[in-house]
């Protein structure tokens, strides 16, 4: 039989999305040769069977932690190898290239974001959340039969080791500075702008390949900037044309909507800076 090769994450708790097999296309390209996407729940849910009696449950002075489900997350990829000797190849040149380990990575948690938006829409579930490559706890690649793969099995396989997990996460966040703006935020000093909020959401819209819906976010994000005083001027000419483009259901060109979104980062943080910031 065929072997065909899978990347897989294991990720903590259960997602919104129902365990099975999906195939898995292009968007609006329901005549590609498919993907197949497999969810499966690992271990069981806490047992509320104590709860169910209605009384509280007295506790000792600290419970011991209970074991959480994990969700495993597998896309198998439509590329048949003619042998094993092939597919081993192919193992070791993922294992051994972080960028393509990366890539692959990021394509499952792509996958499993457009059924989550699905999930979300069709629900409707708003709090349904998106995934990220650093929520996995277990990544690993290997090759096996269609069946195989689809039950949890392989004929070989290899995780990825906890230094290559970690720099899945690019950018350094800024831990010390988000617990200002946390403190600030829930003691009454400050809030967050629904300006900063869409630009959030259109970023994360654009890294999942959602370009019109990040397009129509940024738009919304830079009307409030603008009506709340701040300058949106350069972002707003740069997303004008894209704007458009997502209304009349177009392609959007990724490099000038990553631009657009640049210069719009710049201009919030400006006005969050107040007006002694510099625009650099």
């Amino acid at each position: 039989m065929a072997l065909l090769p899978f990347a897989q994450l294991d990720v903590p708790g259960a997602i919104a999305v129902a365990d099975g097999r999906y195939l898995a296309r292009p968007e609006l390209e329901p005549d590609a040769g498919p993907d197949v996407f497999v969810v499966r729940t690992l271990g069981a849910a806490r047992s509320r069977s104590r709860l169910r009696r209605g009384k509280p449950v007295p506790l000792g002075g600290g419970d011991d932690p209970l074991p959480l489900q994990l969700s495993r997350l597998t896309l198998i990829k439509s590329i048949e190898f003619g042998d094993a000797e092939a597919a081993a190849e192919w193992l070791k040149r993922v294992t051994a290239d972080e960028d393509i380990a990366r890539g692959l990575t990021l394509e499952v948690t792509r996958v499993c974001n457009r059924a989550l938006l699905a999930q979300r829409v069709a629900a409707p579930d708003p709090y349904a959340p998106d995934l990220r490559a650093a929520d996995a706890v277990v990544v690993r690649f290997g090759f096996g039969t269609g069946d195989e793969v689809a039950d949890g099995r392989w004929q070989q396989a290899a995780e990825l080791p906890e230094r290559a997990r970690q720099s899945f996460r690019a950018e350094v966040i800024d831990s010390v500075g988000a617990q200002e703006r946390i403190a600030a935020v829930l003691g009454g000093r400050d809030r967050v702008e629904p300006f900063e909020a869409l630009l959030l959401d259109a970023e994360r819209a654009a890294e999942e390949a959602r370009p019109a819906i990040a397009a129509l976010l940024l738009g919304t994000a830079l009307e409030s900037l603008r009506r709340r005083g701040g300058e949106a001027g350069e972002a707003t000419a740069a997303l004008s044309p894209l704007r458009e483009r997502a209304l009349s259901d177009q392609e959007i060109d990724q490099e000038s909507l990553t631009s657009a979104l640049r210069l719009a980062r710049r201009a919030i943080r400006a006005a969050a800076a107040g007006p002694n910031a510099s625009s650099s």
